[in-house]
């Protein structure tokens, strides 16, 4: 089998979560992990079954045996890293956020298409069968016409002073990194929004809790919850004129969702959909991915250039109104 080559910069939270799925993925082959330091590259190869550690990315970047570029580090490197990549030859998946802004999204994407390269934003989320299968039967109109869907993601961990989440140089706060979720749901099943509200609580210089009213010329809402102060359930569901879906949290990473539809006479029916996880839920992702570049595309339908766009433009406007105060 044809099998996508890549490099992956970064040794932090997401190596954790992603680094076994790479072996898991029959179409991709992880074969660097770049680190600032050979020192940890090293303790992050052997870890996970890695062949190879560098602390150099840009002789990475001129290697011939490498065909993407995975980038994990902070939000602030983002753009800087996958444009250097693109600029290289190779494809790229980047974390997301994509990029802190959606002026740094549209350029990097914008770069990549005039590059002819592949680039996406890692959003995992669209992968997931549970979620594929959720808009697959929204768009069919299992629950009639969709009125509102909420999403929630806070959780309320320690403070560190030396955490990225905290640090505005880093690109840091709740929504780059929790209310990307949230946001992207609401997208995927409602599209861009006409109007925001967005209210929330600035600490540390960084939007640290975020509560945003996405409204739709339709009549349809989401409500979209993130934060750092407090634990949510973080679950999701959608309701509309003929029922509700419901997934249980973490519903980013979902094992499935149950929808109840309501008849004219009142009587409910009942149905649960339950799929297999691969591995840490990334492999589906992965997968697509790979597959997509060894077909020679630029990016993928599920998770579109125009899509990271629009997220990262309602991102901004969120983030400049509880900035605003």
């Amino acid at each position: 089998m044809e099998r996508t080559r890549w490099a992956m910069v970064g040794t932090g939270l997401m190596l954790q979560l992603i680094g076994h799925d790479f072996a898991r993925t029959e179409n991709a082959d992880l074969r660097v992990i770049v680190s600032r330091t050979q020192a940890r590259a090293d303790e992050a190869a052997a870890e996970y079954g890695i062949p190879e550690g560098s602390d150099d990315f840009e002789g990475v970047l001129r290697r011939d045996d490498i065909d993407a570029v995975y980038v994990a580090t902070p939000h602030s490197l983002h753009f800087e890293q996958a444009m250097a990549a693109l600029d290289a030859g190779k494809h790229v998946l980047v974390e997301k956020s994509m990029t802190p802004s959606a002026s740094l999204t549209r350029q990097l994407c914008e770069h990549a298409q005039a590059k002819g390269l592949f680039a996406m934003e890692a959003m995992w989320t669209a992968f997931n069968p549970a979620i594929v299968e959720l808009r697959r039967r929204v768009a069919a109109g299992a629950i009639g016409e969709v009125r509102l869907v909420q999403a929630n993601f806070s959780t309320a961990p320690a403070y560190r002073a030396d955490w990225r989440l905290w640090a505005r140089d880093l690109a840091g706060g709740s929504t780059l990194d929790q209310g990307v979720y949230t946001l992207s749901f609401a997208h995927m099943l409602l599209g861009a929004p006409d109007a925001i509200t967005a209210r929330g609580t600035v600490l540390h210089d960084v939007d640290a809790e975020v509560a945003a009213t996405l409204d739709y010329v339709g009549g349809a809402r989401a409500v979209c919850i993130n934060g750092l102060r407090a634990w949510s359930p973080l679950d999701a569901f959608v309701a509309g004129t003929e029922g509700c879906i419901s997934v249980p949290g973490a519903f980013w990473n979902a094992s499935g969702f149950t929808q109840v539809n309501t008849a004219q006479d009142g009587s409910t029916t009942t149905d649960t959909f339950t799929y297999a996880r691969e591995g840490g839920g990334y492999v589906p992702m992965l997968r697509a991915v790979s597959a997509a570049i060894l077909e020679g595309r630029t990016e993928h339908p599920l998770r579109t250039h125009a899509e990271s766009i629009a997220v990262a433009e309602t991102m901004d406007e969120v983030m400049g109104q509880v900035h605003a105060g």
